[in-house]
């Protein structure tokens, strides 16, 4: 009987969870959004300012424009080049793609591209 009523314990919990995350602070995420990066700021932090922090992307070498696991590595089992669109990483100018600009690059599912052209 304990198992049972242990088993619909953990069931319940499970159903009522909530997939929605916010690190950095103890803040609900706001409904539309998946991952939130927040801080505990002082009481008076207004303009809208939610950290004093910021975010800080993987740095990697893109070795190929429009191979994607010449940067990451091997894929995991079943899964295709295309499965990692909106991939988004830091390009550290490297000797592999000296032409290529360091910055911010997503991957589109079949080659890098730049973020924000200066």
């Amino acid at each position: 009987m304990k198992k049972i009523i242990l088993t619909c314990i953990v069931c319940t919990i499970a159903c009522l969870a909530n997939a929605q995350v916010t690190i950095g602070s103890d803040k609900t995420p706001l409904a539309g959004v998946l991952l939130q990066l927040d801080q505990n700021l002082p009481t008076g932090t207004g303009g809208g300012v939610t950290a004093t922090k910021g975010l800080l992307l993987p740095r990697v070498e893109i070795k190929s424009e429009t191979v994607l696991t010449s940067t990451i590595g091997t894929l995991g089992t079943g899964e295709t080049a295309a499965d990692y669109t909106g991939l988004i990483v830091f390009h550290v100018k490297g000797t592999a793609l000296p032409a290529l600009q360091s910055g911010i690059y997503v991957w589109k599912g079949d080659k890098w591209e730049k973020l924000i052209e200066n």
